[in-house]
């Protein structure tokens, strides 16, 4: 059974909604959860709703045993056609969270070592999900879980697979030009996604 994708979509954001079928349509996700959510007015009661939304995912993984989750917001732009697979590909072995892509933070040897902007896309092992739900965030809560990167291991996929568009934020209700963040970071193009699968069928010759 292939994965299925959560994703935070308030179904207010009826300008994001086209822009997201047309992902998910591209990276051929057949299999997929929009999760409603309330927006709020004021900038705190939006990053509360935002912060509460990735937790009711995550409280839904754990109720129903799952092994892991993988969790999207409705801004997300893949890179290039194959990202979705590649991205699932490269998950490793062993991880607590493994980021589709960061825009604050520093990364060595494909894991993170600072706190850390960017829930856009990240897979959330089980062994995680009771941390996750304990922390109660003031603040965004991509960075609140990522200051934890000492005590656990976030991962980060190389290249990056996706980014946030720039459509109204549900934060700040500002269009945030966020690909500034992404200068000198590389990015996954489908060649990236033919070259790895070139690689995995020469190790499998005999």
């Amino acid at each position: 059974m292939s994965e299925t994708l959560h994703i935070l979509h308030p179904k207010s954001r009826i300008d994001r909604y086209e822009l997201l079928v047309n992902q998910l349509f591209e990276q051929r996700i057949a299999n997929f959860l929009l999760w409603d959510n309330p927006i709020g007015q004021s900038m705190k009661e939006r990053r509360s709703f935002v912060n509460s939304g990735h937790r009711k995912i995550v409280q839904y993984a754990k109720d129903n045993g799952l092994k892991r989750i993988i969790i999207a917001e409705n801004d997300i732009t893949f890179t290039d056609k194959g990202a979705w697979d590649y991205y699932l590909k490269q998950t490793p072995e062993s991880y607590d969270l493994f980021l589709g892509m960061i825009y604050v933070g520093n990364i060595e040897n494909g894991r993170l070592v600072s706190d850390a902007s960017g829930f856009t896309l990240y897979t959330i092992h089980e062994r995680f999900y009771d941390f996750f739900l304990n922390v109660k965030p003031d603040h965004h809560i991509d960075r609140a879980i990522t200051s934890y990167h000492e005590r656990f291991e976030f991962k980060v996929c190389h290249p990056f697979v996706c980014y946030q568009n720039n459509t109204q934020s549900d934060n700040t209700m500002g269009k945030p030009n966020l690909m500034n963040y992404l200068k000198g970071r590389e990015l996954f193009t489908s060649s990236v996604g033919s070259d790895h699968l070139q690689s995995d069928s020469e190790e499998n010759l005999v």
